[in-house]
């Protein structure tokens, strides 16, 4: 058997965990985005019974998901959210770590609902 395709089954093995599946989608986003879909497609090939039994369960085209899920292609947020759905993660967005230098020179405001917010807090009154 060729190194690759062990690989590929270890791979496929370790992606059916969500949790891990969860944190090699985050990293392929954050180092990759372009390559973001060929994560997708990795993780859609590990659940049991591969693309097809996915598509199914989510009640998605397998061709268009497919299509989707290719390097270029380009799944829309409602294919994207049933697609997470049935392995059981989900979408969720999260403030980027500021840098050193990104706080350099400012300081961090937060917004209390409720309170009016003047000129000298945000350049523009708030209720």
């Amino acid at each position: 058997m060729k190194a690759s395709a062990l690989f590929s089954e270890t791979r496929n093995e370790m992606l059916q965990d969500p949790e891990f599946a969860a944190l090699y989608l985050e990293e392929y986003l954050a180092e990759d985005p372009e390559s973001f879909n060929v994560a997708l497609k990795h993780v859609a090939d590990a659940y049991p019974g591969g693309l097809t039994a996915l598509s199914h369960t989510a009640h998605l085209n397998r061709e268009a998901l497919y299509r989707s899920l290719r390097r270029g292609g380009n799944p829309n947020l409602k294919t994207l959210t049933k697609f997470l759905d049935v392995l059981g993660l989900r979408i969720s967005v999260v403030p980027q770590a500021a840098t050193a230098a990104d706080s350099v020179g400012t300081e961090a405001q937060s917004v209390n609902p409720g309170e009016v917010y003047t000129d000298d807090h945000i350049g523009a009154a708030m209720v």
